[in-house]
């Protein structure tokens, strides 16, 4: 059986991420669910931490890792 592991870049985005889940989505977390909608400023920080272009080809500006979008959704949800 293969045995995969994370690389460095994907382990610096997962601890990333948790941070701004846990410092800016987790005390909204209510008011998000309250309203059934996210906010328009939240949007605009996850783009600025280029999270929805993880999954696309490089030459798009991407990171071309659908793995590390996993990694971010995972830990937004937590």
């Amino acid at each position: 059986m293969n045995q995969y592991s994370l690389t460095e870049e994907q382990l610096i985005l997962r601890e990333t991420v948790r941070k701004f889940a846990l410092e800016k989505v987790a005390p909204r977390a209510q008011e998000i669910d309250d309203k059934a909608e996210y906010p328009q400023d939240m949007f605009e920080a996850l783009t600025e931490l280029g999270l929805f272009a993880l999954p696309f080809p490089e030459e798009y500006g991407g990171a071309n890792s659908v793995l590390s979008s996993c990694l971010a959704v995972e830990e937004l949800g937590r």
